[in-house]
């Protein structure tokens, strides 16, 4: 190669080999560096989401005591300030982090129609979210067993109107939106670059971890698994968006139920809507495999790395192993043994 004014080569597009000067960067280097590059833009936008969840809710909530109000309109802001600062804690972290990696919005939000297998992609989801629910369940009598519990386990769930409706508006409704966004959106289109498989598991991973709880972990994992495949096969966010606000109806339906009916009761209510969804998923799953015969044939990157390497080195950047540390203080923090 020629060199121009001595300069030396930019070492993002070139490496030093002993007998050789500087040659092209493999494809592996620069793959590399590229994962490295996406996961620490990654690790630094969810601190900053670590830092306004730990600030935004309270200043807010401060804020709402500041005027002279009566009782009932003051929850109705305390409410309005909370569903705000959830929007605001999850979106502007991501929007910077896409903005980081110069995503084109439409890239980022693909709200599009969604194809012919919206209804069977469904019906298959929420059979997988009958599974996702009954393993974090077995997960917490394991748990349980060994004296290990949580104090995240059961949540104060409001029965005033006022908490009922926020609750819901914000959970169901709020969640499906936000989450989407975040996670299917910005997250997972972002690394598609690197093969579906790949995008699809690492945005499934950061779903669960952000939870930081243990016991939402198994919940989280398999139904980012199964929201980041149903995005990418239909083509659109709003599958993702269905599903996940079924899911979070679902979840708010059971922690009612078990809140307000005899034991006995509950169990038969959810075995049956188990039994339906389960239903649901393999006549779904038998639609799906006799209208197509590449329904479940993901994009592959070819290239220099396996998905489990990939995922070591996305994992590997000092910005996200701050993140993991501080998501496991936050889980053990919940935990308590008896």
């Amino acid at each position: 190669m020629k060199y121009y004014n001595n300069k030396t080569p930019n070492p993002n597009e070139y490496v030093y080999i002993n007998g050789l000067g500087f040659e092209n960067n493999p494809a592996a280097v620069k793959q590399r560096q590229l994962i490295k590059s996406y996961s620490c833009i990654l690790g630094i936008s969810i601190i900053l989401l670590y830092i306004l969840r730990m600030t935004l809710g309270g200043l807010l909530y401060n804020f709402a005591y500041m005027f002279p109000i009566d009782p009932v309109s003051r929850n109705i802001i305390i409410n309005v300030f909370d569903s705000l600062a959830y929007a605001i804690t999850f979106m502007l972290p991501f929007i910077l982090y896409g903005t980081g990696l110069g995503m084109p919005m439409s890239v980022a939000m693909p709200f599009k129609k969604p194809d012919k297998k919206l209804l069977a992609i469904v019906g298959m989801a929420m059979g997988c979210s009958v599974i996702s629910v009954a393993s974090s369940k077995m997960l917490i009598s394991i748990l349980e067993f060994m004296g290990v519990h949580s104090a995240e386990v059961n949540p104060n769930i409001p029965t005033d109107i006022i908490g009922v409706i926020s609750f819901v508006i914000k959970s169901v409704i709020m969640a499906a939106f936000v989450e989407e966004i975040v996670f299917r959106g910005f997250l997972l289109q972002s690394l598609r670059r690197f093969g579906d498989q790949f995008a699809i598991l690492i945005s499934a991973i950061i779903f669960a971890i952000i939870h930081a709880n243990i016991y939402q972990f198994t919940t989280a994992f398999i139904m980012g698994l199964v929201l980041g495949f149903s995005v990418i096969v239909t083509g659109s966010l709003w599958t993702g968006i269905i599903i996940h606000a079924l899911h979070n109806t679902y979840l708010v339906a059971l922690g009612y139920a078990e809140m307000g009916l005899p034991d006995t009761c509950y169990k038969i209510i959810l075995f049956s809507v188990g039994i339906v969804f389960i239903t649901g998923f393999v006549v779904s799953l038998i639609n799906l495999a006799r209208k197509s015969d590449y329904i479940f044939d993901l994009k592959i990157q070819k290239d220099s790395f396996t998905i489990g390497q990939k995922t070591r080195i996305y994992f590997s950047t000092f910005s996200m192993i701050i993140v993991i540390v501080f998501s496991v203080i936050q889980t053990l923090k919940n935990i308590y043994l008896v």
